[in-house]
């Protein structure tokens, strides 16, 4: 007997394949079997009527705040949604130091339009390096599933402090990003599919560094370098990023 069985929906399955009208059989939590006349369940859901699809993948949101406070990351899983990835244009709230809060803070409200207000009441600042960003957010528990960039201006303010903003890096301070970055790089690399996924569907930005951080946690990150016209206005050294790029030319 299954855990559950939802009947006469109209099944869309991820492949491609036309949508076809059946049931599936779930245990456990995961699907097992689908078909019709499946048998016996403990409880059943008849979808008539009702469309059963794979849940979507937002590719672009800043939900990285947010995730301090509300794990379920609203309102996308009532959308649907059931993997986000944050981190987007370069802008993450790890790695951060305490003293460089308020600054990547007013870096989210100037650049994504957040309430600065909000961010100061409602970020959890219980971590400092990415690694342990992910730590903290899967301790807490999340409801979808995460991916996340490592935000080049995250890395930049680590380094810089407020300079950031107004000159270029020092070969001194580039070296210092590119230890933050082989520091964080100590997982292994997520499957090509996947890796040809994320360069496709993740327009506009240069990426280097896809790694699975935790497999049976389903928490990735990769490191996230702003489009060609951001480095230019910037002065964005991209030195940062050639070892990075030479260890990834394989994916």
């Amino acid at each position: 007997m299954f855990d559950l069985i939802i009947k006469n929906a109209n099944i869309i399955d991820g492949t491609g394949l036309p949508s076809f009208t059946g049931d599936i059989a779930v245990e456990d939590g995961i699907i097992v079997n689908r078909g019709n006349d499946l048998g016996e369940a403990k409880s059943i859901i008849d979808a008539k009527g009702l469309t059963l699809a794979p849940g979507f993948i937002d590719s672009h949101t800043h939900y990285d705040a947010q995730l301090t406070w509300d794990p379920w990351a609203n309102p996308s899983p009532k959308l649907g949604v059931t993997t986000i990835i944050i981190g987007n244009c370069g802008f993450t709230i790890a790695p951060c130091k305490a003293e460089h809060r308020d600054l990547t803070m007013r870096n989210l409200t100037n650049v994504e339009g957040m309430s600065l207000d909000v961010l100061r009441e409602g970020i959890v600042w219980d971590f400092e390096t990415f690694p342990e960003y992910l730590d903290f957010i899967e301790t807490r528990g999340v409801g979808p599933n995460v991916a996340a960039y490592v935000g080049h201006s995250s890395v930049r303010v680590y380094v810089m402090g407020e300079d950031a903003l107004t000159r270029k890096a020092t070969d001194t301070e580039i070296i210092k990003m590119q230890t933050i970055e082989e520091k964080i790089s100590i997982i292994e690399f997520l499957p090509p599919d996947v890796a040809i996924y994320i360069f496709e569907y993740l327009d506009f930005y240069s990426l280097s560094k896809l790694y699975l951080y935790e497999p049976d946690k389903h928490i990735i990150y990769y490191l996230s370098l702003p489009n060609n016209s951001f480095v230019k206005k910037y002065h964005i050294n991209t030195r940062l990023f050639e070892g990075v790029l030479a260890a990834n030319k394989d994916i």
